[in-house]
């Protein structure tokens, strides 16, 4: 029988949500009972994907695992930049799950981001066209930029 293989891929974006004269996140009323949505959705995806629980046929937690160790992932510069002042450990387990795939495939499962956010995988064998093009090349450079600032890693 042949073995079946399935590759997830974890695409982590948010817009920023600051006002851009005060650099504050403005109550978000539809996120309740959290102040704003990256908060809600920091405590129901991103945090929660650090340590899934596992549980056995009573509802016991049997082990808690760090997803983003199995799947692969990226994470858009400004919801990343927002982690690292809000939620640093969760920018710490991203680079432990990173080094946790390391460890067990030989490679990271973390991803770069193309800075105009596309789907750069989905460009192959199309053409591409000079501005997307040139624009990728200048995100390469700012991921470069970004790698340096979180110990050589993208994320």
């Amino acid at each position: 029988m042949s073995k079946t293989s399935l590759i997830l891929h974890g695409h982590f974006y948010q817009p920023p949500r600051e006002n851009p004269k005060t650099g504050i996140i403005p109550l978000q009323p539809s996120a309740a009972p959290w102040l704003d949505w990256n908060e809600r959705i920091y405590s129901s995806c991103y945090c929660a994907n650090l340590s899934s629980r596992y549980l056995d046929h009573n509802g016991r937690i049997i082990s808690l695992t760090n997803n983003y160790a199995y799947i692969s992932f990226n994470f858009g510069a400004t919801l990343l930049s927002w982690l690292d002042t809000h939620h640093p450990e969760v920018v710490d387990g991203l680079r432990e799950a990173d080094r946790m795939s390391i460890e067990r495939l030989g490679h990271g499962n973390a991803m770069a981001q193309g800075f105009n956010h596309t789907g750069l995988v989905l460009f192959v064998g199309y053409a591409v066209p000079l501005v997307v093009a040139a624009q990728n090349l200048d995100s390469g450079f700012v991921l470069a930029q970004q790698a340096g600032h979180h110990g050589g890693q993208v994320v």
